[in-house]
């Protein structure tokens, strides 16, 4: 039996995998922080997959039994968590079941994004003056800097998965308070006027989500709050080390966890200098070290794995390798995960902040960092504006966008395998533009036969809006061949969900007497 901080992971992990006797591992949490006082966690060797988290059955079973954990505990939208933590936690689940490949529109966890969308886009919104807590418990009036950063980072996501108006009036207001919420040096803290002053870990946040409103979603941000930004982070700097904060005794407290947190938001805000170049050399000599010095090393775990994902195949190795197994041996019955905090950061700070927040914490964050490899979110892709795809990890491209889909703006259906009967005509569409009518029987579209609904679409999927075609018709028995414009298709407004929504509210009904459905399939 051997007691140890969480720094001395790997060591147990590589003793195992050198064939030594399973060692255990003793965490003596704060008092009442956990049931019984103690966890005591057997660090097991798992077999892995050559593709892992791909066909790999640990990794597969224990994210499948976290993300339903994390699903029955979202109410209204909300995952709740204790110290006033719940806008952050419900951001970082929202982002795991997206990581995990629940977009707005599709996914067995589509249903809890869009109401953690619309839970955040209520809470942290104009004319909400709740009163909110600071990681310590400390309340605040007005919205926390956390909020707002994480909120950014979320929302940016979603927004570009599924832009709508409304959404980016969200977005626009976060990038105001954001703004005016800074310290006079220029940093942030837990919220203004607040006892405890700015804070790099808040500010790394904050900068985060202003990178991923500016670059993800191309909404303005002004270039001296980002400037300010990172420069305010080099003022904690000494050499690479991203300190706690510029101030005496704080400055320089060289760190990897915060330094990755550092280089990660630098990085969505398209921040590349010299002084970016010393913070990700640093991150790479010190990546076992990630959890050490701060009262929640599971922030430590989510910005290193977010750092190190992005930044290559050899750092995600070392993250993955040091840390993964002891994930998966933590992982409670009921799917949940515990992260407790080293003894001697306890006794410095006098608090467990993990374990004060829950585990809808550590378990969120496990689902997201390691569903990273999955390349479902832009979370990892750098200098992201204008819908480019660069990435420094060369571990995939990330998601692209949805390439625009050709659409002719025509209703059809098959008529005994030999054509296809044109049963509507959407108005101001390509086909109505072109002069098609209903009744008319399409039987070629560039000179390709088509006789069912699946073809035609095969033969529109090749082409991109914008592109000229034929389309040879029959109409009263005459053979005609018309030229049309192929367009867009274009993005059903009842197809976006409303941000500001109720997620209890029970859906509006139809009216009746309203619009017929149409008979046939659109293309």
């Amino acid at each position: 039996m051997v007691r140890v901080g969480l720094a001395a992971l790997a060591l147990l992990i590589a003793s195992s995998a050198a064939g030594r006797a399973p060692e255990f591992v003793v965490f003596e949490p704060q008092q009442g922080a956990m049931e019984g006082g103690k966890l005591q966690v057997e660090v097991k060797k798992f077999d892995h997959s050559a593709t892992c988290p791909t066909k790999c059955k640990p990794c597969e079973a224990a994210m499948a039994k976290a993300l339903e954990w994390l699903a029955k505990n979202q109410k209204g939208g909300a995952i709740e968590a204790g110290n006033g933590g719940t806008v952050v936690i419900t951001c970082i689940a929202a982002l795991a079941f997206m990581a995990n490949g629940s977009t707005p529109t599709a996914g067995p966890y589509s249903k809890n994004v869009v109401q953690a969308m619309q839970y955040i886009s209520r809470t942290v919104a104009p004319g909400n003056k709740t009163k909110g807590k600071s990681a310590s418990g400390m309340e605040f009036e007005g919205f926390g800097n956390w909020d707002l950063g994480y909120a950014a980072i979320f929302l940016s996501e979603y927004y570009a998965q599924a832009p709508s108006p409304a959404l980016k009036e969200k977005l626009e207001f976060l990038v105001q308070k954001m703004t005016d919420q800074r310290e006079p040096n220029k940093g942030w803290g837990h919220a203004p006027n607040f006892a405890y002053k700015d804070l790099v870990v808040v500010s790394s946040a904050c900068l985060a989500g202003l990178g991923s409103i500016k670059n993800l979603c191309g909404i303005a941000v002004p270039d001296e709050v980002i400037d300010s930004g990172w420069k305010y982070i080099e003022s904690s700097s000494s050499g690479g080390t991203v300190g706690y904060s510029p101030r005496a005794g704080q400055k320089g407290w060289g760190h990897a966890g915060r330094a990755s947190g550092a280089m990660w938001a630098m990085a969505r805000a398209g921040v590349s200098n010299k002084f970016s170049d010393q913070v990700a050399k640093f991150c790479k000599q010190d990546v076992k070290n990630l959890i050490k010095d701060h009262a929640s090393p599971t922030l430590h775990y989510l910005w290193g794995g977010l750092w190190a994902y992005m930044a290559g195949p050899e750092n995600w190795k070392e993250y993955k390798t040091a840390f993964l197994d002891w994930w998966l041996s933590a992982q409670q019955a009921d799917g949940s995960f515990k992260c407790p905090t080293e003894a001697d950061v306890k006794a410095a700070l006098g608090m467990d902040t993990d374990a004060l927040v829950g585990a809808c914490y550590p378990t969120a964050v496990y689902a997201l960092v390691f569903a990273l490899p999955y390349n479902k979110t832009n979370l990892h892709r750098t200098k992201i504006a204008k819908g480019t795809t660069k990435t420094t990890s060369g571990l995939g491209l990330g998601p692209k966008k949805d390439a625009p889909t050709a659409w002719l703006g025509l209703y059809v259906k098959p008529l005994e395998g030999m054509a296809l009967q044109v049963t509507a005509v959407t108005k101001d569409g390509p086909g109505a533009k072109a002069g098609l009518e209903a009744e008319a029987l399409i039987v070629e579209i560039n000179k390709k036969a088509v006789k069912d609904v699946k073809g035609a679409r095969e033969l529109l999927a090749a082409l991109k809006p914008g592109a000229k075609i034929t389309i040879t018709i029959m109409v009263a028995g005459e053979k005609k061949v018309i030229d049309i414009t192929v367009g867009e298709r274009p993005v059903a407004k009842a197809d976006l969900p409303d941000p500001d929504a109720d997620p209890n509210a029970e859906p509006p009904k139809k009216e009746e007497g309203g619009t017929p459905s149409v008979d046939g399939e659109e293309i």
